[in-house]
């Protein structure tokens, strides 16, 4: 484009030459634009100013009130403004030598960058629903004994599955095992079985087969959701510039971003104390480094996200031994939430004749480890009872300590514990783990008191030796107390 001569009544322009510049924003290339150098101040066509920053920066001006107050001047019906009023959310230079114009934005007029540093699923990927038929088997015999074996047969159609599971005991007799129909929705990460299925909840809670309908939030229909709090880094790029993460000074990804605040998200940690590092640098070399601390925990969920399983049919009792033995009919039910990212809160409900069991559950993430708290009330047959668990553990790459304590009434049930039953009265756990680089050590202390059988209680103390690349020595040395019979236990392998 070449220079012109604008006439205006304004006598500070009109003396002046409207002349073509290169223009780079926060030092991006964005073409040229037609400028009217004047003293210490360069006033820029309008239109040119509007598509040589991005949308987002002109509404943003628009927003603070700069471009209605700034100072416009009409050259020839064209329509110029002053990039000095427009300060201090615009600040320019223009390089004489090479009759550059560089505007440099604020950060807060930037459009904001979100980027997912762990890597989602593939482009294009398919999740296969061909019907398919398959059947496994095992068989095995030994010396004066009947052969036995176990098998299973299924049938998938669109994505659901038909399967039924069967053994010959060394009696001869056939059994039956499992029977289901599971129908999977990715999309809402839920699964749906009708049949038998094998349902758990919490500590306090009973862990069921049941014969019947059950529904319940599977995760593992989609490998890449990411159900715990993630973590997250904020920060600012005044310049095209290249960000890499490091996670306990490994580089875990690198990624290219425009000027203006960004967000790294999901990025890849273990579980645990650990430290991530972000190096921003821009496109003159120069690099601002900042450190982010984090405790990843996998026991509390993001904020938002729930897991859940409601089951309701028929109790299947003497499981492997008979085939059709189904006991009251029964409810059972667990659902917990994310409140914020570092509290998850959740209930348990289970229900059969002459039974009702339930309590709320809790888990709070901190910088110093994880609590979780879940207390329970029964009335089993006319009879209360009551239950109790807290944990606590913290993870880290060199020490990790941590252990629960959970108490049961004498008269406290559930669906897989009914009051007549024997149960722990006490059951603690204690662990203490140390991480060097040649080995690790692990001192484990179990104790629990029954009802009616002996108490028992195990130290352990454990190490793992690496020996070579491939091959590492396990040593277990400790002793067990059931009884009042205390007895040594020794153990080694490769």
């Amino acid at each position: 484009m070449s220079g012109a001569l604008f006439l205006s009544t304004d006598p500070l322009l009109a003396q002046d030459k409207a002349i073509p510049l290169p223009l780079t924003f926060n030092e991006v290339s964005k073409g040229e634009v037609l400028a009217i150098p004047s003293g210490d101040d360069i006033f820029v066509r309008v239109s040119d100013l509007e598509a040589g920053v991005t949308g987002s920066v002109w509404r943003r001006l628009l927003t603070f009130g700069r471009l209605r107050s700034g100072a416009r001047r009409q050259v020839n019906g064209v329509e110029f403004i002053s990039l000095r009023s427009l300060a201090p959310y615009i600040a320019y230079k223009f390089d004489e030598a090479s009759l550059v114009l560089a505007i440099t934005a604020a950060p807060e007029l930037l459009a904001s960058t979100r980027l997912d540093v762990e890597s989602g699923p593939p482009r294009g990927i398919i999740y296969s629903k061909d019907s398919s038929t398959f059947l496994n088997y095992s068989l095995s015999s030994a010396p004066h004994q009947r052969l036995t074996g176990f098998g299973e047969l299924g049938n998938s159609v669109a994505g659901n599955l038909l399967l039924n599971s069967f053994s010959r005991a060394t009696s001869g007799d056939f059994v039956r095992l499992l029977s289901s129909y599971t129908i999977d929705e990715r999309q809402s990460l839920r699964r749906w079985t009708v049949g038998d299925a094998s349902t758990t909840t919490d500590l306090l809670g009973a862990s069921a087969l049941i014969g019947g309908v059950t529904v319940a939030r599977n995760f593992n229909l989609d490998p890449y959701f990411v159900r715990y709090p993630p973590l997250n880094f904020r920060g600012t790029a005044l310049t095209p510039s290249r960000i890499e993460v490091y996670v306990n000074g490994a580089l875990v990804s690198q990624q290219e971003v425009q000027p203006g605040p960004f967000e790294l998200r999901n990025i890849p940690v273990s579980a645990g104390a650990g430290n991530a590092q972000i190096v921003v640098r821009d496109v003159f070399g120069r690099e601002q480094v900042a450190g982010q601390p984090y405790y990843y925990s996998t026991q509390v969920l993001a904020q938002g996200i729930s897991e859940y399983v409601y089951s309701a049919g028929f109790v299947r009792n003497n499981f492997g031994s008979t085939s059709f033995d189904y006991g009251d009919p029964a409810l059972l039910a667990f659902h917990r939430v994310g409140v914020t990212e570092d509290f998850t809160a959740g209930g348990r409900l289970e229900a059969s004749r002459n039974l009702l069991s339930g309590g709320p559950t809790m888990s709070q993430r901190t910088r110093f480890g994880d609590f979780d708290l879940a207390v329970a009330f029964s009335e089993d047959r006319g009879r209360s009872g009551e239950a109790g668990q807290f944990g606590y553990h913290y993870l880290a790459r060199r020490v990790s300590f941590g252990g629960f304590t959970r108490a049961f009434s004498r008269q406290y049930g559930n669906l897989s514990m009914r009051r007549e039953a024997d149960r722990p009265l006490l059951d603690s756990n204690v662990f203490v783990t140390l991480l060097t680089s040649r080995a690790s050590f692990t001192a484990l202390w179990n104790s629990t008191k029954m009802r009616d059988q002996a108490n028992f209680d195990r130290m352990s103390l454990l190490t793992n030796v690496p020996i070579g690349r491939r091959t590492s020595l396990f040593l277990s040395v400790g002793s067990v107390n059931e009884g009042s019979r205390r007895k040594p236990q020794v153990f080694a392998g490769f």
